[in-house]
């Protein structure tokens, strides 16, 4: 088997810790639809297909993003730039420039919490199908990483 199975499976492994702590109290509060073990299995079932779904869909707009990249001949070029870009951020940024974005990322938190807040309130599939939809959007550096 070659190198790049063993990262992902090793990847996937252990990222499963870190998605269990992060998402797993989500997972438990989900509300259910009704009183019954099939029931319970149905919600969770679209509880998780909302979260691939979203994820699915990501990945496919990174995937075609950096296939246009590629086909354009630029991808190790950009890859160089960004990564530069990527260190002058981290080295050389301010409280200014941490508040700028700090306060981007409080916004789309409350957006996505109200959200949250309001499907939470429902018991129903279509539901916890939203709320697996919008926990994909949560911001997770763990699948950025992946």
């Amino acid at each position: 088997m070659n190198i790049l199975f063993w990262s992902a499976l090793s990847l996937g492994f252990l990222g499963s810790f870190h998605c269990v702590g992060m998402c797993g109290p989500i997972a438990l509060a989900l509300p259910t639809a009704n009183v019954g073990s099939g029931s319970l299995l149905l919600g969770r079932f679209l509880y998780n297909l909302g979260r691939i779904t979203t994820y699915t869909i990501l990945g496919l707009i990174a995937g075609l993003i950096g296939k246009t990249f590629s086909f354009i001949g630029l991808q190790n070029n950009l890859s160089i730039i960004i990564g530069i870009l990527i260190i002058i951020f981290v080295l050389f940024s301010n409280d200014s420039l941490g508040r700028f974005f700090n306060e981007r990322l409080v916004k789309i938190s409350s957006i996505l919490k109200k959200q949250f807040r309001k499907l939470f309130r429902h018991h129903s599939y279509s539901s916890l199908f939203l709320v697996g939809l919008t926990n994909g959007l949560l911001p997770c550096g763990f699948v950025y990483l992946a």
